[in-house]
């Protein structure tokens, strides 16, 4: 009795998956290598090639849109950040990149704000830097210096006299 080789396949015809490591270069050399024990082996190396760059292509794939969302999330946080609140306090609130971006991949803007005000209203965050009442005058200078300054100035860096009342 006599048994052929013949490739493994699943049950129900297709093909299984094949390892995507590269090849050593010997065993390149030897797939490239016609094979004249099997007749269907030119065609076998042919599908297997065609595997590999469609997994190659399917990574390199997968890379690009990994970075296209890495750089979507970045100009989402600017304008988040550009609103005075922290990029953490959106994506706190459940929004997922696909509701902020346009079909065409574009960050859309009124999404955005929209997400932002949901942030505001939902955990009640409050621009950096806009806290509490307004105080009245704070921070302002006189414009006018008084008319005794120098005489105050003086008065001010004059030396003391210890024991006596003036």
């Amino acid at each position: 009795m006599t048994t052929t080789d013949t490739p493994q396949t699943a049950q129900d015809g297709t093909e299984p998956a094949e390892d995507t490591t590269p090849a050593e270069p010997d065993e390149r050399a030897a797939q490239d290598e016609p094979d004249s024990h099997n007749d269907g082996s030119g065609d076998d190396r042919q599908a297997a090639k065609l595997r590999k760059r469609a997994q190659a292509a399917e990574a390199e794939r997968d890379a690009l849109r990994e970075q296209v969302e890495a750089l979507q999330r970045q100009q989402i946080d600017a304008q988040v950040t550009a609103a005075g609140i922290k990029p953490t306090a959106v994506w706190a609130t459940g929004v997922e990149l696909a509701e902020l971006v346009t079909d065409e991949g574009t960050v859309d803007a009124e999404a955005v704000t929209a997400a932002i005000e949901r942030a505001r209203d939902e955990l009640g965050v409050t621009p950096v830097g806009r806290g509490g009442a307004p105080v009245p005058g704070a921070g302002v200078r006189p414009t006018v210096a008084p008319s005794n300054a120098a005489e105050q100035f003086a008065k001010a860096f004059a030396p003391k006299r210890h024991g006596v009342v003036g």
